[in-house]
């Protein structure tokens, strides 16, 4: 097959679309009340999941355009991952948003670069608001909180990550 060149607003709809798409099947697992996903890759054993990351690694679209639009989505949720192990639900979400609103924004005839530099300014501003409310974890009872959320509200797997975590 050839190679198929697009621009302009068709591209970035066709490769939104896959965002898109991606961000509704990573997002419906998301937070305590999140559903699980069946992924069945032609094998007599398909995974139920409930995690967002194995939800977004499994998709893979034959739309050439679609793929690289859930390409950008992995290349955002891997690097979120590696700075803090976690949040690829909410890295999914935000990033597609993003995108989103920006492609609305350049659809409007605004400049794209200047799209870039207020993304880019709104996140430093974001940035210091968090430093400014986050809250430390300074005890086993912090720790034990948060791993409990972690664990979908399971207070037995909360205390089993607290007690991995403390050594």
């Amino acid at each position: 097959m050839g190679k198929i060149i697009t621009f302009k607003s068709e591209a970035r709809s066709k490769i939104l679309s896959g965002m898109i798409e991606a961000k509704k099947a990573v997002t419906s697992t998301l937070g305590p009340k999140g559903h699980t996903v069946v992924l069945n890759n032609g094998t007599n054993h398909p995974t139920v999941t409930k995690d967002g990351v194995s939800v977004l690694d499994f998709i893979d679209f034959t739309d050439p355009y679609k793929n690289m639009g859930v390409n950008f989505v992995k290349d955002s949720v891997r690097k979120v991952n590696n700075e803090c192990g976690d949040g690829s639900t909410t890295t999914t979400l935000l990033s597609v948003e993003l995108c989103e609103a920006g492609n609305e924004l350049i659809e409007r005839d605004f400049d794209a670069v200047d799209v870039k530099r207020g993304f880019q300014k709104a996140s430093k501003d974001v940035i210091k608001v968090l430093e400014k409310n986050k809250k430390s974890i300074e005890s086993e009872e912090d720790i034990l909180k948060v791993a409990t959320i972690s664990a979908n509200n399971d207070p037995e797997v909360g205390q089993i990550i607290t007690d991995a975590f403390l050594g």
